[in-house]
């Protein structure tokens, strides 16, 4: 056909397909470029593929603003852009006169661009990065040539013959199985990918400099300095600053899930909720990962309700545990607690987790003064109710001092009274003076804990309440807010401000909430 009948049969066949296929913006933007390239034709022009691309993302953004707040588009254009940008800069002065081994470095370069190019999209997108995937699309994209023609075969045979069309499909078959198959073996691979947190905004702009730079001067540039490159802005753009000593009190509805970290280790006291589904996949994997932890040191789970454990048994049920490990769970040492956790227990055991059981006086310590004290229960603690039971723990590092209490009861309070007539644990509290500054409120503040005599002795500064917003317990209940407004604690609940983070900064302790 002439071109410009070749051109319109072309572009309606494409236009057509993007309708088909529901308008995603990276079919909006081939379908865009590729009308750019077939009217440069009919044009008798030359095709500037960043034009096209420049051209095409603006079409996307007019059409639809809402387009630059999703991770799809950005995703899309700079993976285009590695190809067309970065790649050219990097391999120029390049020679090489063998035809198969100019392909294979240039499939290679191209994908290496690609993948260098889109990382901080993707650590910014989902906190992790996968180590193997230029090597997974050498043989992924040469066989794309293979599954479009096969495809294109099978629809036009299976207009005629379902038989036919179903023959010429096996190709296809069988490379979506190869595919399936190469990304289960990549799966199994030792660091198949690296949790390296959310990087922060100065990393971003450093490593697009650098590469700017390449593009800017790669004519300039020698060849091992325009590679070098690469793994500099990598290197800038992974690297972890220490972060201190933090605590965060996630907000998980109506339940509990805290998280303690130092520079050196990260503990979770409980992690679960009645009210939210899902909760390890889409809230504490999410903040594990987005701060870069691949491991949990330490998982205290204060009593078995599953309100304090769902989001851990979801994770202790996946098979790779979402790519984050745990060093040892700690469960409260009480008679019956074995029978109470049996689930858990068997499905830390299958994960070969260590479990161990905390009574009063039992601790965890790190090397930067990070420690976390058990108060309670005591040693073979009986009790019919669970909550009686739950573990209460001094948390400290630096100026920071706090208690963690679980769904604990005022006899549980009462309880640790007697604990600390035992002079060795007493001694060993860090009890600022003038009380302690943070007090995680038990049992979302029911109004069976949280007794005055309980906050005489604490007196905190701040008040942390985990509970669900419109909760149908009534949580937290009015006494308790009386009480602790009354001992000039400053409330911080998740059902208003979201996650509440509690820090110590030169001394200070510095409190924060999503909301903010």
């Amino acid at each position: 056909m002439p071109v410009t009948p070749a051109v319109c049969a072309s572009a309606l066949v494409m236009l057509s397909y993007a309708e088909m296929t529901g308008q995603g913006t990276s079919t909006v933007r081939a379908v865009t470029m590729f009308l750019i390239m077939t009217g440069a034709d009919i044009l008798r022009r030359s095709y500037d593929l960043p034009t096209a691309l420049v051209i095409s993302a603006l079409t996307c953004i007019f059409t639809n603003p809402y387009e630059l707040m999703t991770s799809g588009f950005w995703m899309s254009y700079m993976a285009v852009g590695g190809v067309a940008i970065f790649y050219p800069a990097v391999k120029q002065k390049i020679r090489i006169e063998n035809r198969w081994l100019r392909t294979g470095l240039t499939a290679a370069c191209s994908g290496i661009c690609v993948t260098v190019f889109t990382m901080p999209l993707i650590a910014l997108s989902y906190y992790e990065v996968p180590v193997y995937s230029v090597l997974l699309n050498l043989a992924v994209i040469p066989l794309m040539t293979v599954l479009m023609a096969a495809g294109l075969l099978a629809l036009a045979l299976g207009c005629i013959s379902t038989y036919a069309g179903s023959i010429a499909a096996v190709p296809c078959h069988l490379v979506m199985s190869l595919y399936g198959f190469l990304c289960e073996c990549i799966d199994e691979l030792p660091f198949h990918s690296y949790i390296c947190g959310a990087p922060a905004v100065w990393q971003v702009a450093v490593f697009y400099g650098i590469l700017i730079l390449v593009i800017a001067y790669g004519k300039k540039l020698k060849l091992y300095e325009r590679i070098l490159a690469m793994p500099i802005a990598l290197a800038v753009l992974f690297y972890r600053l220490p972060s201190g000593f933090f605590v965060t009190m996630l907000d998980v509805g109506q339940g509990d899930g805290i998280c303690v970290s130092s520079d050196e280790t990260v503990c979770m006291i409980d992690g679960g909720s009645s009210s939210k589904k899902d909760l390890y996949k889409y809230t504490i994997m999410p903040f594990l990962k987005y701060n870069g932890y691949s491991r949990v040191d330490c998982w205290f789970i204060s009593h078995p309700d599953s309100d304090h454990t769902s989001g851990l048994i979801e994770m202790l049920g996946t098979e790779d545990m979402g790519g984050i490990s745990i060093g040892q769970i700690i469960l409260p040492d009480a008679y019956g607690a074995e029978g109470d956790f049996e689930e858990l227990i068997s499905l830390a055991v299958s994960h070969n987790i260590e479990v161990t059981y905390f009574s009063a006086g039992d601790q965890v310590s790190d090397e930067n003064g990070l420690r976390v004290l058990c108060l309670h229960p005591d040693e073979g603690c009986r009790t019919d109710d669970v909550n009686t039971y739950s573990e209460i723990l001094e948390v400290s590092c630096g100026s920071f001092a706090g208690i963690f209490t679980g769904d604990a009861t005022v006899e549980s309070e009462q309880n640790v009274f007697g604990i600390l007539k035992n002079e060795e644990i007493r001694g060993n509290l860090r009890f600022p003076e003038g009380g302690y500054p943070v007090l995680k409120v038990g049992h979302h503040g029911s109004h069976t804990s949280s007794s005055e005599e309980w906050l005489s002795w604490v007196s905190p500064s701040a008040a942390l309440i985990s509970v669900g917003e419109n909760n149908s317990y009534g949580h937290p209940h009015e006494d308790v807010i009386e009480r602790l407004e009354r001992h000039g604690a400053d409330i911080f609940r998740t059902d208003k401000s979201g996650a509440v983070t509690v820090e110590e900064h030169k001394g200070r302790i510095e409190i924060s909430c999503f909301c903010d």
